[in-house]
This record gives C-alpha cells, structure tokens and sequence, in this order.
C-alpha cells in the first residue's frame, strides 16, 4: 500500500498567487509610536531619579511602608518636650498609631563673646 502526501508543497506554490502590498504611510500610527515613545521616555527618567536622586529617603520610605509607619516631611514646630528649644522644627516624622520618631533641625547656638564670658578670650595672653 502506497500513501501519497496530503499535499505538495512545490505544487502549492506554484498554485498560490501573492497579492503583496508595500502598506502606506499612515499619520496616525507614527503618532501612536511617537505618543508611546514619549510617555515610556518619561516614565523612564521618572523611575530613574527615583530611585536615585534621594536613595536614603527612598530606603526609608520603604522600611516605613514594610512596618506600618507613616513618613512626612511636615517641616512644622516640634510638639512637647521638644518645643522647648528655640527655633527647633521636625525634618522628618515617622509615624505609627502608638510610636513616632523625628529628626529634629535645631540651629547653632551663638558662640559667647569674651566679654559675656567674663574672660578676655581664648588665645589671649593672661594678665598679670
């Protein structure tokens, strides 16, 4: 018993007729392309200074996330005891339903004078 093919493929193309068309141009399309070329552009830039314009904020802001923490810049006056310091406010504030950390800004203190000191000065010659 002798099987023949399904098919010839060298008959099938010498059959078939190919009706190829060189597509045209369409305005649509390049703007698609151009919009999707765009938006991925700054999505890019956007992940990409994320992650490395402030990457102690960005680690933080993930440990706080991971824990429960809420985590702020209110860049506000400092609640009781820390309001007794002159001139203090919160940089950062971490924050759960029970427990709260800060990072507390206080400015320098003025170096005292030598005459306020009562003395005449570092450096200066004792007197006799």
């Amino acid at each position: 018993m002798h099987l023949q093919p399904r098919y010839d493929a060298q008959e099938m193309l010498a059959v078939a007729e190919y009706n190829l068309q060189v597509p045209r141009f369409s305005p649509l399309v390049l703007l698609t392309l151009l919009v999707l070329l765009g938006v991925s552009a700054a999505v890019f830039v956007w992940q990409v200074r994320r992650w490395t314009a402030q990457p102690g904020w960005r680690a933080l802001l993930d440990w706080s996330r991971e824990r429960g923490f809420r985590l702020s810049r209110p860049q506000a006056p400092p609640r009781e005891p820390f309001d007794r310091f002159e001139g203090a406010r919160v940089i950062t504030l971490l924050e759960a339903e029970q427990t709260r950390a800060m990072q507390l800004e206080v400015p320098p203190m003025a170096a005292p004078t030598p005459a306020a000191a009562g003395g005449p000065g570092a450096g200066a010659p004792p007197s006799a």
